[in-house]
């Protein structure tokens, strides 16, 4: 397993514009935040579009074993 992580975090550092993009949303959902500290949802899901379009992606795949209706929230 830790020969894997190894392996993803190699490919995920490689990618500059990936980091950037990342970056910026990390910065996007930190500012709102702070602009109003109700929108707490609201950054939860900018950070789970980032995870969806820039970080899972990565090969290889990682299998995530969690109680399934945790895996299907939106909160």
């Amino acid at each position: 397993m830790s020969a894997h992580l190894l392996t993803l975090e190699r490919s995920f550092i490689k990618s500059a514009p990936r980091l950037n993009a990342i970056r910026d949303g990390i910065i996007e959902a930190n500012n709102r935040l702070r602009a109003d500290d109700s929108l707490e949802t609201e950054m939860i899901e900018v950070l789970a579009r980032i995870y969806r379009a820039r970080i899972s992606l990565l090969t290889p795949r990682s299998m995530v074993r969690a109680e399934p209706a945790h895996l299907k929230r939106l909160e």
